[in-house]
C-alpha cells in the first residue's frame, strides 16, 4: 500500500511591480533543508541559488523565475516563507556593525513591503541620434554576475550590471532598434566604454532607484531605550534572522 499524499494549501499573489498573478504552495522539509544549508554557508551564491530553487519549486504557474525582477523574486520568497513556517520571525539586532551585544526583535514577514520609487527615468538620450531603454535587473542577471570570473569584483560587477540593465538602443527617429540581449559580452563592453561619463552617471542613477524590500522594526537596547532600525533587501532578513 503506497503512503498517502499530503495535500497542501495554495495561495494567490499579485506581484507589486509587474502585476504578475501567481499561485504558490508552502515549501517542504526538503526545500527548508536547502535554505538552511545556504544560510549556514553565508555565501551569496549559495543563498541566491537556494532562493531561486525554492521559489521555482513552490510556484505552481509555468514561469521561469529567472525572468522576474530580482526584487520581486525576493518579495515572493518572503511571502512563501511566511506561509510555510511562521509569518513572525525572531531577529537579533545590534546597534552598529562593531557592537558585540545583540538585542531581540520580531518581524511579521507579511508586513514587509516592496518600496517602489514614484519616479525614475528609464529612457536616456545618448546624443542627438540615439537613446537607450533601461530595465531593472532580473534574477537571471544576478546568476550571470556570480558565474563570471571577475578580477576586480566591486568595479567589474558594477560594470556588468550596468550592461545588463540596458534593454535596447534605439534611434530617436524610431527606425533602428538594437536589442542588447542579442549581443555578446565583448560587444556590450565595447558599447558601454563608448558612453560618456554623463550617460554612465544617468544609468547609475536609474539603478539606484531599484525597488527593494523595506521594513522598519523596533527593539530595546541595553539601556531600555526603544530604537528603530530599517531592514532593506533580502540580505538583511537573512543576516539577522
Amino acid at each position: 500500500m503506497p503512503l498517502p499524499k499530503i495535500d497542501v494549501p495554495v495561495f494567490n499573489i499579485e506581484l507589486p511591480f509587474t502585476k504578475t498573478k501567481l499561485k504558490f504552495r508552502p515549501f517542504t522539509v526538503k526545500e527548508e533543508k536547502v535554505l538552511l544549508f545556504a544560510q549556514q554557508s553565508k555565501e551569496l551564491k549559495d543563498i541566491a541559488d537556494a532562493i531561486k530553487q525554492v521559489v521555482q519549486n513552490c510556484v505552481i504557474n509555468d514561469i521561469d523565475i529567472a525572468t522576474l525582477p530580482t526584487f520581486e523574486v525576493e518579495f515572493l520568497f518572503l511571502r512563501i516563507r511566511a506561509q510555510s513556517v511562521d509569518n513572525v520571525i525572531k531577529l537579533k539586532i545590534r546597534e552598529t556593525e562593531d557592537s558585540e551585544e545583540w538585542f531581540d526583535a520580531e518581524l511579521n514577514l507579511l508586513d514587509v513591503d516592496l518600496h517602489i520609487p514614484k519616479e525614475y527615468n528609464d529612457k536616456i538620450p545618448l546624443n542627438d541620434e540615439y537613446s537607450i531603454k533601461l530595465k531593472f535587473p532580473v534574477y537571471g542577471d544576478v546568476e550571470r554576475m556570480q558565474d563570471l570570473d571577475l578580477t576586480d569584483s566591486a568595479n567589474d560587477i558594477a560594470f556588468e550590471l550596468i550592461g545588463e540593465s540596458i534593454e535596447s538602443v534605439y534611434s530617436n527617429d524610431g527606425d533602428e532598434v538594437y536589442i542588447m540581449s542579442e549581443y555578446d559580452r565583448a560587444e556590450k563592453k565595447d558599447f558601454m566604454e563608448s558612453l560618456s561619463s554623463k550617460n554612465f552617471a544617468e544609468i547609475q542613477a536609474f539603478l539606484s532607484s531599484v525597488p527593494s524590500l523595506e521594513k522598519e522594526i523596533t527593539y530595546v537596547n541595553a539601556d531600555g531605550k526603544e530604537l528603530k532600525r530599517v531592514l532593506r533587501g533580502l540580505s538583511d532578513f537573512f543576516t539577522f534572522a
